[in-house]
């Protein structure tokens, strides 16, 4: 999936079911959520990622973060996941490298 635009409080619910719901999913083994688009991404936002690694764990399933830059990737950084959520022990299959889902508020 790929974030677009910011992700604050008004858009942690949305965000959360856009991250999580495939994970919840059987015949989904691996998610990739791309940041390179997101502008801004608040705490909640990053307590979503956090919750998305723990429930991939829990399922057995890979989950990561990539393209992470600006206030996400500081954000990631002082909150002292970033690695945990962008280290990934295989590149991802290019069928999961395209957009499923497009979110966050663009204006």
């Amino acid at each position: 999936m790929i974030a677009v635009g910011e992700v604050d409080i008004a858009e942690e619910a949305r965000f959360r079911d856009a991250v999580l719901d495939p994970l919840r999913q059987r015949s989904v083994h691996r998610v990739v959520v791309d940041l390179g688009r997101l502008r801004f991404m608040g705490v909640c936002g990053a307590n979503v990622l956090i919750e998305a690694h723990r429930e991939s764990l829990r399922r057995a399933k890979r989950f990561h973060v990539v393209n992470v830059c600006g206030i996400p990737r500081r954000a990631l950084k002082v909150l002292g996941v970033y690695d945990a959520l962008t280290s990934t022990p295989e590149s991802p299959p290019a069928s999961t490298s395209r957009p499923v889902n497009v979110i966050g508020r663009t204006e």
